[in-house]
């Protein structure tokens, strides 16, 4: 990982818990001479990766003031499980909500993460994970999920996912169209709480805002085996691709299009953003 994203890394795990923190608590965590702090505080700041609140006070800004240009923000507990992984020498990527945090309209206040390991490496995976002391489950579904949310109030899973395909990843994370597919994918399928609604808003947000690259996400989808879906979604929700011939698809993927084509058209006319 590049230099400052790694030190932005372990302040977020050794303080991303707290409302505001000093220089002082910066050196402690990152174990490095005070000019050296200094320049990282300051760069981190210009990136919008931290804000400056005060002389010698900073914070973590809210996910909903980052900024779309600046790059992939990881929730605390997905750094945590990244730098843990990366350690162990997995290969493995983060993918899902985390990678896309920068095109969500209503943020929630926490999210599962959700890791892809190499096929074969996820009880070595769950093994290294559970030292977090956090619950680990490997391949659940949404109602899995929700039981542990009910068992442990306040504490998110850990999702870990085999996978045989890990082209669409760089320094451990997804592509952000690999990102989109899964996410799409885990929850039209029930294998991921989160709102089909959302999911829309962050499409289209995507598309507006993110540089989206058809060909990538094509790809990624086809990897998946649901090309046909997003190539439709493409077509009639957001308008990117011109229709050859009809494509077949189900009701649940039309509807979803339907969603899509909605908000984009509120975009267009000024109703959003």
């Amino acid at each position: 990982m590049p230099y400052l994203d790694t030190k932005h890394g372990v302040l977020k795990s050794h303080l991303g818990g707290e409302k505001a923190f000093t220089v002082a608590d910066a050196q402690r965590a990152l174990q490095l001479k005070r000019s050296s702090i200094y320049w990282i505080l300051y760069n981190l700041t210009e990136r919008g990766q931290l804000e400056r609140i005060g002389k010698g006070y900073y914070r973590f800004p809210p996910l909903s003031q980052l900024s779309i240009r600046s790059g992939t923000y990881l929730s605390a507990t997905a750094q945590r499980v990244l730098d843990r992984l990366e350690k162990e020498g997995l290969n493995f990527f983060v993918t899902g909500l985390d990678i896309l945090t920068s095109y969500f309209d209503q943020l929630p206040s926490s999210y599962a993460p959700l890791v892809y390991v190499e096929k074969g490496s996820s009880d070595w995976a769950t093994r290294v994970l559970q030292s977090l002391d956090l619950p680990v489950l490997v391949d659940p579904r949404s109602g899995d999920i929700d039981l542990v949310r009910r068992v442990r109030p306040g504490v998110e899973p850990i999702i870990v996912r085999e996978t045989a395909e890990l082209g669409f990843s760089q320094g451990h994370l997804a592509t952000r169209e690999k990102a989109l597919v899964d996410i799409y994918f885990e929850v039209s399928r029930g294998y991921y709480p989160f709102p089909l609604s959302e999911a829309a808003h962050v499409l289209v947000n995507f598309s507006f805002h993110g540089d989206l690259n058809i060909v990538r996400l094509l790809n990624a989808a086809r990897r998946r085996r649901i090309e046909k879906e997003m190539r439709y979604i493409l077509i009639r929700g957001l308008g990117l691709l011109h229709e050859a011939s009809e494509v077949e698809v189900s009701e649940g993927v039309r509807e979803f299009s339907k969603m899509v084509r909605q908000l984009r058209n509120e975009v267009v006319h000024g109703k959003h953003f």
